[in-house]
């Protein structure tokens, strides 16, 4: 049981979005130039807007958290990895929460951008912005893999999960992501199979008088 939850909290970090970033090269306290002073103040609102976007991701605001990490990049913090990350976990869960509407509704919505495609895309192009500025970073390679599946470019997928784990072979959220896409891509090509078995069955052949 506890080890179960340690699996399940692990999962949950990765899926989670960070609350902290990095200002390397910021000075508040250096009165030698206006900017430094004078980012202190950029500085606690990149921070609001971080905080405010993580509220909404949590809330399930998805749109609400992409727009304020998107505000909070825009300001230019010394190091945009996280406002990037976060702002990947929620394209991805817009998509994978449009994806569970109604496709009647969203063929008559998609003009208004309830187009899972369309976020799963944006997340990927996130991701591999995250990755440029730190490949080094597992979760990087999480929030990749997570939007290629979205894409079902399930080998990307499969590649960037077994990336992440040559950097950190202890993760326990891309083992489960791995495990995950694998168990789930035997499924599919085990029904593909039986479909096209039981289509061979049921085609007949036709007599004609050439034989």
């Amino acid at each position: 049981m506890a080890q179960n939850q340690s699996v399940s909290s692990a999962i949950d970090e990765f899926d989670d979005v960070d609350d902290s970033f990095s200002e390397v090269g910021e000075n508040p306290g250096n009165s030698s130039t206006g900017k430094r002073v004078g980012s202190w103040s950029r500085i606690l609102e990149i921070n609001r807007l971080l905080r405010k976007g993580n509220c909404n991701f949590r809330n399930g605001n998805y749109e609400e958290a992409i727009s304020n990490y998107s505000k909070a990049y825009k300001m230019r913090p010394a190091d945009p990895t996280v406002f990037l990350s976060n702002r990947c976990a929620a394209f991805c869960k817009l998509s994978q929460q449009l994806r569970n509407i109604p496709a009647t509704f969203s063929e008559e919505h998609a003009l208004y951008g309830l187009d899972p495609l369309s976020h799963a895309e944006l997340a990927l192009k996130d991701s591999e912005k995250v990755l440029k500025l730190n490949d080094m970073w597992p979760k990087g390679y999480y929030r990749r893999g997570t939007a290629l599946i979205l894409l079902e470019q399930y080998d990307e997928a499969r590649e960037a999960f077994l990336t992440g784990l040559c950097i950190d072979p202890t993760s326990i959220p891309l083992q489960v992501a791995l495990r995950r896409h694998t168990a789930e891509t035997e499924t599919a090509h085990q029904e593909i199979t039986s479909s096209s078995a039981n289509k061979r069955k049921h085609v007949k052949v036709q007599r004609t008088d050439d034989f």
